[in-house]
């Protein structure tokens, strides 16, 4: 869902990195090579290094940047998102004039949290993928709220959602 890495490089920004670009990207592709990547978005974040030399790093060990997957039969649109609006709903809002997905999913604001809702007689499912950064001093040098470390699970095959909190000592529980 994007913000795989923190490359500060434009506009002379510097987030609290302990480690430089070349080594996030290599603990990026360690925790890949353990996953089934299907398809995947670069964040802001990422996009710097892009913008700045034209560069994704993620496309040589996960190919090209798709956001747009089916899996069981359920279609996927990823979008890493824009806003870091109080009303996490409003991108999905904007999203469904243009998508006939069955699960949109966004990262960007950090929030781990999901919603249905039925349009056309189609369950639509959202997703708010989450973070494993709690609150690191950009989010509160800028006023965001301090956000629930965990990511999100999509059952394909039961349409479901399970919502897991990583704790600061790496403890995973169903929240």
């Amino acid at each position: 869902m994007g913000d795989l890495c923190d490359f500060g490089v434009d506009r002379g920004m510097a987030f609290e990195n302990e480690k430089n670009p070349g080594d996030q990207i290599k603990v990026v592709k360690q925790i890949t090579d353990l996953l089934d990547v299907r398809a995947y978005v670069l964040g802001n974040h990422c996009m710097r290094m892009a913008k700045a030399v034209g560069l994704n790093p993620y496309e040589l060990f996960l190919g090209e940047e798709r956001n747009r997957v089916t899996i069981d039969g359920v279609d996927f649109l990823l979008y890493h998102g824009k806003s870091a609006a109080q009303d996490i709903w409003s991108e999905f809002r904007k999203m469904l004039v243009f998508s006939d997905a069955d699960c949109i999913v966004m990262g960007h604001n950090h929030t781990l949290s999901w919603h249905k809702i039925e349009r056309n007689k189609k369950e639509i499912t959202f997703i708010r993928s989450g973070s494993f950064v709690d609150h690191p001093e950009y989010a509160q040098r800028g006023g965001y709220a301090p956000a629930i470390s965990g990511y999100a699970e999509f059952d394909t095959r039961t349409r479901t959602v399970q919502l897991y909190r990583v704790y600061k000592d790496g403890c995973v529980k169903e929240w």
